[in-house]
């Protein structure tokens, strides 16, 4: 039953990066594509903020994927003392 948690957990956050990594993909093809006569630099600053907030999100959730990753062998290591 732990074992097969652990797992749904790790997917989780597979999938979590997987969405985030998509989105800022999206965001930045949206601004590769933006007409060249409107002013880029409010909208480019803006997505540069965006997508530094987004780098954060996904460096945290790598942090807690390696976190379940590496408590899996401890919780297994006690549930067979």
């Amino acid at each position: 039953l732990l074992e097969s948690y652990l797992a749904v957990q790790q997917h989780h956050c597979q999938m979590k990066e997987f969405l985030i990594v998509l989105l800022m993909s999206l965001v930045m093809v949206t601004v590769y594509f933006m007409p060249f006569h409107i002013s880029l630099l409010g909208p480019f600053f803006s997505v540069m903020r965006y997508v530094e907030q987004l780098f954060v999100i996904c460096q945290t959730l790598k942090k807690n994927c390696l976190i379940v990753h590496k408590v899996q062998p401890d919780i297994q290591a006690y549930m067979n003392t």
